[in-house]
């Protein structure tokens, strides 16, 4: 878990992979699958789910925050 300014981040790590790409797996599914909710907050929370129904995911943030990573991801860091 992490909490980083109000941010929660509760994931399954596959013991392959590095902590990176476990978060943007599961960004990406929760996306692909419509499992974004939104609060009036400004906050919003990703969900990945496997097939079984249990939840491999759930991360909590800001928009905002969501918004900067993929700046950062587009552009390289810069």
């Amino acid at each position: 878990m992490i909490n980083q300014s109000n941010s929660v981040l509760i994931v399954q790590r596959k013991k392959e992979e590095n902590k990176i790409d476990c978060l943007l797996r599961h960004i990406r599914n929760a996306i692909a699958h419509s499992k974004i909710y939104s609060f009036p907050s400004g906050n919003i929370m990703l969900e990945d789910k496997v097939i079984n129904g249990l939840s491999t995911a759930r991360i909590l943030l800001h928009k905002e925050v969501l918004l900067r990573w993929i700046d950062i991801i587009q552009n390289g860091g810069k």
